[in-house]
């Protein structure tokens, strides 16, 4: 278990063969116990100010006190005290000595306590009320005779011990329904996901990996990942370094190799992507790694189309003789031919970007504007031909400016073909 100041974390070993003991996985476990466990610890056993009931875990010489505290302030988890103090109540319980007794507790006050260890998880709990208030009204009564005092402390003990059993069922029961939960999550889940063990070896995989792969968990259980989860690099079809190598060595979450390919047991390729991330025992050693991977055939697909559609539309545009240009909703040039870059002497990415108040005389380009805007606002064709004069020269030009939708028929773009029609013109007027 890996505790955080809101979160629990477990590492449950599932699909294990239970009387061999082999095969199987490990999920990683999240759970907040302050919506599942802290509201029964915070109940008080019995009818005591002092009365507490402690959830507790040792770590080397130190035993860490995981659940909040009646009588010290600190967080969960972040309160510790030396496991060498004769007596400690809580040392008692983590190393599993059940029953009641005369202990001191964490702030080294005598205290009544019983003492249990969790089955199914490291801990310890303590149900506990201080000696001086078990037996503040009883004194008189001790000196006379000691009957009544052992009849209560009987009493006690025989309450403690009930809430006790009662705490590690419901701890138990908790565990085992995360433990559930957590596993069906994991089968239903739509990505791929293998888990490993430190060794590399497949401890436990989800259909979609199973389908991906083209292993079946129980063929797959125990092998080596590279045999299973075999990914070359799309282009030249090396090997690709295993994620699980990259993760055990930099211990983070790490992403796959960009362009990798995934080949299945039938020799089948499918491009895959996504993480590697650790699994980390409750001292935060990593013990195994956890792969996510999603089939990106079609992804792949739509960006070969994507791709070919505009190399296409590149040809159709170079090979139109007039000159074309694509301009959005601000007057700014999304492509051009080379023509029209030429009309205006310089290169088609040299346009790009830029409007018309680059290139043209502020009155022309104004009227360039109003134009565009007027096809944009009408969402109707403009057909021009337009007289220009020039250093002493004139010159026609015919126009064709059109508007251009998106899928939801908005217009989000003016297309425009220029012709030079002066010989044409002169011609006319002859």
């Amino acid at each position: 278990m890996q505790t955080g100041e809101s979160r629990w974390y477990f590492l449950a070993r599932v699909g294990a063969d239970t009387a061999s003991r082999t095969g199987g996985g490990v999920v990683l476990l999240e759970a907040d116990p302050s919506k599942w466990l802290y509201p029964y610890l915070a109940m008080r056993p019995m009818a005591a100010a002092s009365a507490e009931t402690v959830l507790v875990r040792r770590e080397g010489d130190d035993i860490v006190f995981l659940s909040p505290l009646r009588h010290n302030s600190a967080p969960p988890v972040t309160f510790r005290r030396l496991a060498n103090v004769m007596g400690f109540a809580a040392l008692a319980a983590v190393e599993g000595h059940e029953g009641f007794g005369a202990f001191v507790d964490y702030r080294g006050e005598p205290v009544f306590a019983a003492t249990i260890r969790l089955d199914r998880a490291p801990w310890g709990i303590v149900v506990k009320v201080d000696q001086r208030e078990t037996l503040a009204g009883y004194r008189q009564e001790i000196r006379r005779t000691g009957t009544t005092v052992i009849a209560v402390i009987l009493g006690f003990w025989a309450v403690a011990f009930m809430l006790v059993l009662g705490w590690r069922r419901r701890a138990e029961a908790a565990l085992r329904e995360g433990e559930e939960r957590y596993r069906a999550t994991l089968y239903s889940i739509g990505d791929a996901v293998i888990a490993t063990d430190q060794g590399s070896r497949v401890k436990q995989m989800n259909p979609v990996a199973e389908k991906l792969t083209g292993w079946t968990e129980s063929q797959a259980s125990g092998r080596p990942l590279d045999e299973v989860f075999r990914i070359v690099n799309e282009e030249t079809h090396a090997v690709v370094e295993s994620p699980v190598a990259r993760v055990l060595r930099e211990g983070h979450v790490v992403g796959l190799a960009n362009h990798s390919l995934l080949i299945g047991k039938d020799g089948k390729e499918s491009p895959i992507a996504d993480s590697g991330a650790p699994i980390r025992n409750e001292k935060g050693g990593t013990t195994g790694v956890v792969l996510v991977f999603r089939d990106q055939t079609k992804e792949r697909a739509a960006q070969k189309a994507l791709k070919e559609s505009e190399a296409f539309n590149r040809t159709i545009v170079e090979s139109i003789p007039q000159q074309l240009f694509l301009k959005d909703r601000n007057g700014v040039y999304l492509a051009v031919n080379q023509p029209y870059a030429a009309s205006l002497g310089c290169r088609p990415d040299q346009l790009v970007g830029k409007d018309d108040f680059a290139f043209y005389p502020t009155e022309l380009a104004e009227k360039y504007r109003a134009d565009d805007r007027a096809v944009m606002e009408s969402g109707q064709v403009k057909d021009m031909e337009e007289r220009f004069l020039a250093q002493g020269k004139e010159y026609w030009i015919h126009t064709i400016k059109a508007p251009v939708r998106d899928d939801g028929g908005q217009v989000t773009a003016v297309l425009g073909l220029f012709e030079d029609i002066t010989s044409r013109k002169r011609v006319e007027q002859s």
